[in-house]
């Protein structure tokens, strides 16, 4: 990338720097190009975006400067932002991501929300988060509810040493077991009373279609679900149905067109009170189910 406009015989001032740091994402046909060249100098200047706004005239030097063009030139790569900047805000938490796990989404928090509603309902206390990646499953319940037993597993190494990291950086070290597992053997011995995944759902044939900025950067591993996307899906399906204590439940996030599939599979190991729950986009994108064991 030409970065001709960084250089000059004195520091920028934040508005000159806003501007020229959205000059380069325009050019770079950045989606959001206004709203990102704002998040940039925000975080290069530790501050929120209104203090941007706030300290136009300041001048922006030195170390800012520096990150601001390095960062620039990450998203003009493609990169994504959480990756660019190192973190992104998960429910209550900070937490760390890189290209060791999958940036996590919104409708995660929203599998949270549903799995801690169920948790404080019924007393459950016993939980395993299956694919952990960042951890951000494993450390939101273990965070809001203090009395769980929490354990992370991946077959990423990679992923869990993130996790691990994360727990740490949060002082959630003593609350989350993690745990290096097999892809077929994805649930570590239970009984637990409740398994929770936001698993590889992804089909095979469709991966080429998804955003440069997924494709080229997150894990594959983590979204790749397989000729159906459903490969995983039934590998934890089997495990779990294994694992739960009587009338535990199990929770998982879904792509858009499973329901059907997953419901099906789900009552043939088992399970009833079988509930597809829509996302705020009115998508079908979590099920939940209890085990009749």
């Amino acid at each position: 990338m030409d970065l001709d406009l960084f250089t000059s015989a004195r520091p920028p001032t934040v508005r000159q720097a806003l501007h020229q740091v959205r000059a380069h994402l325009v050019a770079s046909n950045i989606e959001e190009a206004e709203v990102l060249a704002e998040w940039v100098v925000a975080e290069v200047l530790h501050m929120g975006r209104a203090e941007v706004r706030a300290s136009f005239n300041a001048p922006m030097d030195g170390d800012p400067w520096t990150r601001a063009m390095q960062m620039v030139q990450r998203l003009g790569a493609g990169e994504p932002w959480a990756y660019v900047c190192g973190w992104t805000q998960f429910r209550q938490l900070r937490l760390t991501v890189d290209r060791r796990a999958l940036i996590p989404r919104p409708e995660t928090e929203e599998l949270v929300e549903h799995v801690l509603h169920r948790v404080r309902a019924h007393a459950l206390r016993r939980i395993c988060d299956v694919g952990t990646g960042s951890g951000c499953i494993a450390l939101s319940l273990a965070c809001e509810c203090p009395t769980t037993e929490v354990v992370g597993t991946d077959v990423s190494a990679k992923a869990l040493e993130l996790a691990s990291n994360n727990s740490r950086e949060l002082w959630l070290h003593h609350r989350v077991t993690w745990l290096h597992v097999s892809p077929d053997s994805p649930v570590p011995p239970g009984p637990w009373d409740l398994i929770v995944s936001n698993p590889p759902y992804v089909r095979t044939a469709v991966w080429d279609t998804l955003p440069a900025t997924v494709r080229n950067w997150e894990p594959r591993v983590a979204l790749d679900g397989g000729v159906d996307g459903m490969e995983v899906i039934r590998t934890i399906v089997r495990e779990a149905a294994r694992q739960l204590c009587p009338r535990g439940y199990l929770a998982l996030e879904i792509g858009e067109d499973q329901g059907d599939d997953v419901r099906a599979l789900v009552q043939t190991y088992a399970f009833s009170d079988v509930q597809i729950l829509r996302d705020t986009g009115g998508r079908e994108r979590i099920l939940i189910a209890q085990h009749s064991g």
